[in-house]
């Protein structure tokens, strides 16, 4: 089950109780104008096209992900937002947006809200390679979120669509994995103020992936050394963030040649945040050779990167590394 919550707005998806509203949701004449190829017109109709989304979720393979979005405050919903997935390719899935919601919404920025968390989950989470969408000219508001969350018109079809008696012209937009992410995560030196929220996300994720395979004492000297100042001020902090979240932190010392902490938030793994951050190092290195003393975790993710056991693993003080380097 998905389940999003951004400053406003629950994004989740559809439950058995949600069909009274779902079916009043797309059924709405105004709501509807700009979508009438999959209007509601009777209850029957809105049954069998109910119980098609709650089993779709249930799909290793699934193919909709149109979630039920609502207002935090007062649980009133709001509308429909989401993507379905077109194709999948060696790269990722390639799918097309859509969103509608009740008029009396319109202009308070909340369909740009909640894409802004699906195009998130989409690229970060859901393995999507392109977004496309498209409305109708006259519908500026449509228009208009597509732009505020970065999409790139592509197309603008001449009286392409038949729609409410006349001809209209119709426009279309694409996102791309990387062009997303050259508009949302950014990497750049830490300020003195942000170090106490790195160290935590340092901690909480060498607590959940790195621990276990320490002693007691060893993770007890991890604790101890990302709050030993004397320490941390040899240090050169950066962050990873998605807008103003942090998400990753990497810190070197010995003037850039040696990788003293490196860690990503879970839920960011695998998703090249890692290979952003070190390659800010890498730029930032003076020599061309770099070191590191790898945790047994991060064995792999540095072999990856292209560094190579330069000795066997050592303990100390209940830490246990491997000595690395790159060159």
């Amino acid at each position: 089950m998905l389940y999003f919550e951004t400053e406003r707005l629950i994004l989740r998806d559809y439950s058995e109780n949600d069909f009274e509203a779902y079916y009043k949701l797309k059924s709405d004449p105004e709501t509807m104008y700009y979508l009438q190829d999959i209007k509601l017109s009777t209850k029957e109709e809105a049954r069998t096209d109910f119980e098609q989304v709650l089993c779709d979720r249930k799909e290793p393979d699934r193919e909709f992900y149109f979630l039920h979005m609502e207002e935090k405050e007062t649980g009133e919903q709001i509308g429909s937002i989401g993507y379905n997935v077109v194709d999948r390719t060696p790269v990722g899935k390639l799918v097309h947006v859509g969103y509608f919601t009740y008029p009396r919404f319109w202009g308070r920025g909340y369909t740009t809200e909640a894409l802004r968390r699906v195009l998130e989950f989409a690229f970060m989470e859901d393995q999507v390679y392109r977004v496309t969408t498209g409305c109708l000219a006259e519908n500026k508001g449509s228009e208009r979120v597509m732009q505020k969350n970065g999409l790139i018109k592509e197309a603008e079809h001449i009286d392409y669509e038949w729609h409410d008696g006349k001809m209209k012209t119709r426009l279309e937009y694409r996102l791309l994995k990387r062009e997303w992410q050259a508009q949302n995560i950014s990497i750049r030196d830490l300020m003195p103020e942000e170090n106490e929220k790195a160290l935590d996300l340092v901690w909480r994720v060498f607590q959940e992936y790195e621990a276990p395979d320490y002693t007691k004492e060893g993770v007890e000297e991890f604790y101890k050394s990302i709050h030993d100042e004397s320490y941390l001020s040899m240090l050169r902090m950066y962050g990873a963030f998605i807008r103003d979240k942090m998400i990753g932190v990497i810190a070197t010392r010995s003037e850039g040649t040696h990788i003293a902490l490196f860690f990503v938030e879970g839920e960011y793994h695998r998703q090249g945040i890692g290979k952003q951050l070190f390659q800010m190092v890498r730029t930032n290195c003076p020599l061309d050779r770099m070191t590191v003393n790898s945790s047994p975790y991060a064995v792999p993710v540095y072999h990856k990167l292209g560094f190579r056991d330069v000795d066997t693993e050592k303990v100390v003080c209940g830490l246990r590394f491997t000595p690395m380097e790159l060159r």
